[in-house]
């Protein structure tokens, strides 16, 4: 039975050669016959009409020769030219009937044996026996610019044409299209074609196969060229076969060649998006039967073979993508009334190779295959395997072997290479091998400009992955993926974020990724995974690329893993494995831009036992990279390392978290830390390192909670950096358990002011601190801190102080010297009211109480160390208002602050070191209370000037103090100050002479003065108590000092030292060697007695004042104070000689040169004997009568001398002169030298008799060597003495004696 063919024209190209070929034929039979009658013109001329005639006079033929065999049937015609005629064609183009096709058919020769005449004339239909086509030149001319004609010529009356054999040999085509460019379209250059059984049947129509059918086909066709009518594509063929009898296709040097440039350079509109290029080396397709595949619609192939086959896509983005593709099922319609059903038993590409490339501004692959080998059985593509694959699978068994595949798309930057995968399905396996997913920092930078930048992205290795026992096609048909294992070997993973680029991109959720997939796979089954020496980076980039994450060596080892819906919408997801164990040599991790370094050594991490270990755990901070950040402001003020033998963390799900984000776990412990923290405070205070910490940790968290934390055995040291001092804590062998600890980051942003765990303990065996440079150690032994109780306890507590080490600063850097060195040691001490977790995270230092219990207290003064004047506010000594102060409290960085300090039963030894003397005092049985004691400045290298307080209560009983001379002992039985009320009160203070008076004189090789003081009661009003201890600087208000008792005794026989110069008391403000500032000092009923021996007297004279009341205003040495009041007052009043009110006003001008002064006052009537012990053993003289009537005196004077007067009136004035030996035995020469006295120098009356009155004159110069008292006193006398006399008589009297 004769089977259908395809020859490839076209329905209408075929039935216009049918035509063609009857109208030859049947001008040939005609010619036939008429051979028999007419001449060979004749028949010429006849077989030309007809042609015209048959083909409506639209095509004409010529040939050269004409050769007829009447015995074979046969006829041959030589040069035959088979073309259009031009003219015809205008014509039917007017009418619009022209057809848009037109041949032109050129052979050498054309030989047709064997017509059978019979069926012709009877049955309508031309048998032949063999058409023999030479060497043909078929040419097609298309004009597109012609409407389609679907009217077609009939052929008279013949309805079949029958070919036993056709034979073409060696013909060319060309299909021109009018108006293109020169080359043709379509071209075939060499075209052989055998066909048997070959039937035309001139009535079916437009249906090929009922049209044209043939028993066996042979088609060999060499140089095949196309060109597109846009001349951007060129398709060559090589060779090409086709057996129908073999049921055998190949095609040799197949070609799809575009021209990109001829594409640019159309216009938009008609450019093509997508350019391909195509090679096919070989194409070979066994079992094809084409009659039967049109018949049935179905195409079953026994094997195509592909091989080296080349895909190139090219997708142009300057050319507008104006195409839009047909969806698989409209695909599927337009081809189904044609074929619904492609069958291969066996599909394979060898060899291969692909690429999709982009052209923009340049060509940039995106997508390459170097080499690829896919092999498919039993392939069938039909409705079910298309549109159910659930129900029925595409093909039987898949095999694909590639070589170097890269990926690497314009718009993100990463770049994709495969070296090897291989998928079997009948293996079940799937293999690949060097696989990189590279990330590219570079090309991440050029993204920045179009704004496709990452912000995190990701650089992959694979060195090896293995997926067994995966059926593939199985999870297309159930949507159940499922591996017996996937191993992976030395896989190298860096996550890289580019912290410059803004975090744009949302990662989808596990739910939304399970509904993307979950048309396909809906369920993951994974007996077993192992990964084996992976290694897992993080790279960030600011200025330049860091390493922060790095986890070395890492093997991964789970089984049992099983991820479908029940797990993804789950409410509380754990780990969808049986078990999992994550084992790793080394993990380190270092902060972007940051000097902090963190590594783990040993991890493990078991999923079933929920258990994460380390061997050792390290924090580092590197003081280099530190520096190296200063300049962008990213250096740390905090720095700390740390250091662990054991980390242990359980009752840790890691999966749980990520999915829930809490984090909780049982328990953390980690043995033997070793700490060590540094505050730089030249570094300015940031809140970025906390900021990163906290974005770091709660980024995929919400919550952090740990039921239980313990630090065992562990040292923890604290430094503070002072430029260039050192101030430093450590603890040793310390226990540090925290219980219910829940930290969010509301909680860790709020750490200053709550504690996100239930309690905190520690417990340690010393504690040690260290000040600037280790000038002071402070250690507590057995300390015991609980965060419950907010409560430290320590057995010892003491606080020493390196002379050594102050010594050195006195050299090296004066200015961080210490003025103050104190010693410290409590056998007991007690802090309540303290969060050492706040204080840590805030730096606040803050404590209710502090209690110290029997301590000893040993302060060391060094005057030669210079005050540092520290640029802070002292709330206490301030004389600005209470308001302006309260005002700048808050100004100040409180970072420590007691509220109350207690001291009970202390001893306290006070040492002032001047030079290489030492000046001691003890204070004991001490009671102290500070009340807000607080670190006001950093700055400040003394003690005292470190801290303030708000009050300061102090209670000394029975306290002695020896004067450096060892010649008096201070004494006070009770002694209480108050710096909030800024007084000081002292009960019964006396100063007592160690010697007698006998013993005293014995001391001194000249005069001197032996004190004894007793005053019941001192009160000192608004005083500045710190800058009395921190400086000996007396400042104060008021100072009243009660019913004092004073007795100054002196021997001037051991003469007056030659070297003395006793100062005045401006220049004793100037020179007193510490500040003072006193606005007022008031004494009450004050006694003074003066005992004194004169130069050759024997017993002493004694000088007398009762019930003394004085008032000193000014008195300081501020030179800025003196210049707004220079003049320091006196007032005082008291009874001269016990019986008489003297009362006397002293101005001093404090800033005068010569320390100028003034005095004047006022001394009531008296007795002159009230005198006499005064005068008796001074200058031996007794007052037996006289009367001292009002006396006044106005006197100013210098360090140098003294000017005034006194007007001293008296009655009566009678004296004797005495025996110093025996004063109440004066003797005759002593008696006649008395009345001499009485009569010729010293005058009875002032007034005399005679009514005139001698003021006293005073001139009197000052013996530096005596001091401004005698000074005054000689003053007087001298004023006194020149009112006893008159001038003539002094001036006589002053030639022999000193007056």
């Amino acid at each position: 039975m004769s089977k259908p063919v395809i020859t490839g024209l076209g329905p209408k190209a075929l039935k216009t050669a049918g035509i063609v070929l009857v109208s030859i034929i049947g001008l040939l039979m005609f010619a036939l016959v008429a051979l028999y009658f007419l001449a060979e013109p004749l028949v010429e001329r006849y077989i030309k009409k007809q042609v015209i005639r048959q083909t409506e006079g639209l095509y004409q033929i010529d040939f050269n020769e004409l050769e007829l065999l009447l015995r074979s049937r046969s006829i041959t015609l030589h040069g035959i030219h088979f073309y259009p005629d031009t003219a015809v064609v205008r014509q039917l183009k007017e009418k619009e009937q022209a057809s848009r096709s037109l041949f032109d058919i050129q052979t050498p020769s054309i030989k047709i044996e064997h017509i059978h005449l019979a069926d012709l004339i009877c049955n309508n239909q031309l048998s032949i026996n063999t058409v023999v086509v030479a060497h043909p030149e078929i040419t097609q001319l298309l004009n597109k610019s012609v409407k389609k004609n679907e009217k077609y010529s009939k052929a008279g009356s013949l309805e079949v044409v029958r070919i036993r054999q056709l034979d073409i040999q060696g013909g060319s085509y060309s299909l021109l299209a009018l108006g293109q460019r020169s080359w043709p379209q379509h071209k075939i250059a060499h075209l052989s074609l055998q066909a048997q059984d070959f039937r035309l049947n001139l009535r079916a129509g437009q249906d090929i196969p009922e049209m044209l059918q043939s028993d066996a086909v042979d088609l060999k066709i060499q140089n095949y060229t196309y060109h597109s009518p846009d001349s951007v594509y060129a398709i060559r063929v090589g060779r090409f076969f086709f057996s129908s009898r073999q049921q055998a296709l190949k095609a040799l040097e197949v070609e799809v060649q575009p021209d990109i440039r001829v594409n640019a350079g159309l216009p938009k509109d008609r450019g093509h998006h997508f350019v391909y290029q195509l090679k096919i080396p070989l194409l070979n397709i066994r079992g094809l039967d084409v009659a039967m595949a049109w018949k049935t619609k179905q195409m079953h192939l026994e094997r195509l073979l592909l091989e080296r086959t080349s895909i190139r896509i090219l997708e142009d983005l300057t050319v507008p993508d104006s195409a839009s593709f047909p969806t698989l099922a409209e695909l599927y319609t337009d081809l189904s009334p044609f074929l619904k059903e492609i069958g291969v038993k066996e599909l394979r590409l060898t060899n291969s190779s692909f690429s999709y490339r982009q052209k923009n501004s340049g060509i940039h692959t995106i997508h390459s295959i170097d080499k690829a080998n896919i092999y498919l059985q039993a392939l069938q593509l039909d409705s079910a395997t298309l549109f159910t694959p659930k129900e029925k699978a595409f093909a039987a068994a898949i095999t694909l072997a590639t070589e170097n595949y890269t990926y690497s798309p314009l718009t993100n930057p990463y770049a994709l290479k495969i070296g090897n995968m291989n998928l079997s399905t009948r293996d079940k396996t799937l293999q690949v091998a060097n696989l990189h997913l590279k990330g590219d920092w570079e090309k991440n930078d050029r993204l920045k400009n179009l704004g496709k930048a990452k912000h995190t992205f990701y650089d992959i290795k694979f060195l090896a992955l293995h997926l067994n026992e995966l059926d593939l096609l199985q999870a297309l048909r159930t949507s159940e993926l499922k591996a017996g294992s996937i191993t992976a070997a030395q896989p190298e993973i860096d996550i890289r974020t580019d912290l410059l680029v803004s975090k744009q991109e949302v990662w989808p959720g596990l739910q939304e990724l399970y509904q993307q997939v979950s048309g396909l796979i809906t369920r993951l089954e994974v007996g077993k995974i192992s990964i084996t020496d992976a290694s897992l980076t993080q790279h960030s980039k600011t200025r330049n690329i860091q390493l922060l994450h790095q986890l070395d060596h890492t093997s991964l080892t789970g089984t049992g893993l099983v991820i479908d819906s029940a797990f993804i919408y789950h409410p509380n997801r754990e780990l969808p494995v049986q078990d999992l164990v994550v084992t790793a040599k080394s993990y380190r991790y270092r902060m972007p831009d940051n000097s902090y370094s963190f590594a783990l050594t040993g991890l493990r991490y078991a999923a079933r036992q929920k258990e994460f270990l380390a061997n050792s755990v390290k924090v580092n901070s590197n003081s280099k990279e530190n520096e190296r950040q200063m300049p962008y402001s990213k250096d740390s003020r905090t720095r700390f390392d740390l250091s662990a033998n054991t980390l242990r963390v359980t009752g840790l799900d890691l999966v749980k978290a990520l999915n829930t984000g809490h984090l909780h776990a049982e328990q953390v412990l980690l043995r033997q830390p070793d700490a060590a923290i540094l505050l730089d405070r030249k570094v300015a205070a940031s809140k970025s390192g906390q900021q990163e910490l906290r974005q770091g940790l709660f980024d995929l968290l919400n919550i952090i909670s740990v039921k239980n934390i313990r630090l065992e055995d562990g040292s923890f040291a604290f430094s503070e950096k002072q430029e260039p001092v050192m101030r430093t804590h450590l603890l040793e062998h310390a226990t540090v358990t925290v219980s219910g600890l829940n930290l969010t980051a509301a909680s860790m942003a709020n750490l200053a002011n709550m504690l996100p765990m239930e309690e905190m303990t520690l417990l340690a065996e010393d504690y040690t601190y260290w000040s600037t440079d280790s000038l002071y150690t402070i250690r507590l032994d057995s300390v015991y801190y609980s965060s419950r109780l907010q409560e430290v306890i320590a057995h010892t507590f003491t606080v020493s102080a390196d002379r050594g080490v102050n010594e050195r600063l006195k050299a090296e850097s004066p200015e961080l010297a210490s003025r103050n060195l104190i010693d410290i040691s409590a056998e007991r001490s007690r802090i309540t009211g303290f969060n050492l977790i706040h204080a840590y995270a805030t730096g606040q230092y803050h404590m209710h109480k502090l209690l110290l219990t029997g301590p000893k207290v040993n302060i060391l003064q060094d005057h030669n160390v210079t005050p540092v004047v520290v640029k802070v506010t002292d709330r206490h000594d301030t004389t600005a208002s209470s308001d302006a102060a309260n005002q700048q409290l808050p100004d100040m960085e409180t970072t420590f602050r007691v509220e109350r300090l207690e001291v009970a039963d202390g001893t306290f030894d006070f040492h002032i070191l001047e030079d290489t003397i030492r000046i001691s005092q003890t204070l004991e049985h001490v009671a102290l209370g500070i009340d807000q004691l607080e670190l006001v400045s950093l700055e400040a290298n003394d003690l005292l000037e470190i801290f303030e307080v708000e009050d300061i209560n102090m209670l000394v009983k029975g306290y002695t103090f020896y004067t450096r001379d060892s010649l008096y002992a201070l004494e006070v039985k009770e002694m209480r100050a108050s710096m909030q009320n800024r007084s000081l009160s002292v009960d019964s203070l006396r100063l007592r002479p160690l010697y007698s008076k006998e013993q005293y004189a014995s001391l001194f090789r000249y005069a001197s003065d032996r004190i004894d003081l007793t005053v019941p009661g001192i009160e000192v009003q608004d005083i500045s108590l710190r800058r009395l201890f921190n400086n000996q600087e007396i400042v104060a208000h008021k100072m009243l000092i009660r019913n004092p008792d004073v007795e100054i005794y002196r021997d001037n026989r051991l003469g007056i030292d030659p070297e003395l110069r006793p100062p005045t008391l401006q220049s004793a403000l100037r020179g007193a060697g510490f500040y003072i500032k006193l606005d007022t000092i008031l004494v009450e009923k004050n006694n003074l007695k003066h005992p004194i021996i004169a130069m050759d007297g024997i017993k002493p004279a004694v000088f007398l004042l009762d019930n003394i009341r004085m008032q000193a205003f000014n008195v300081t040495n501020d030179t800025a104070i003196i210049r707004q009041n220079n003049m320091l007052t006196v007032n005082a009043s008291a009874l001269f000689m016990g019986v008489s009110t003297l009362q006397a006003h002293f101005r001093f001008q404090l800033d005068h040169p010569d320390d100028r002064y003034t005095y004047e006052g006022t001394l009531e009537p008296m007795g002159f004997t009230a005198v006499n012990p005064l005068l008796e053993n001074m200058v031996f003289i007794r007052i037996n009568r006289g009367q001292v009537q009002n006396v006044s005196f106005k006197i100013e004077a210098t360090g140098k001398e003294a000017t005034g007067h006194v007007h001293f009136p008296y009655t009566n004035l009678k004296v004797q002169l005495l025996n110093k030996h025996d004063p109440n035995n004066s003797g005759l020469l002593l008696k006649a030298g008395s009345k001499l006295v009485n009569m010729l120098i010293i005058k009875s009356n002032n007034p005399s008799k005679w009514g005139i009155f001698r003021e006293g004159k005073v001139n009197e110069g000052r013996d530096q060597k005596r001091s401004v008292t005698y000074h005054v006193s000689q003053s007087m006398r001298d004023g006194v003495t020149s009112s006893l006399m008159t001038k003539l008589v002094q001036r006589i009297v002053s030639r022999f004696v000193d007056l």
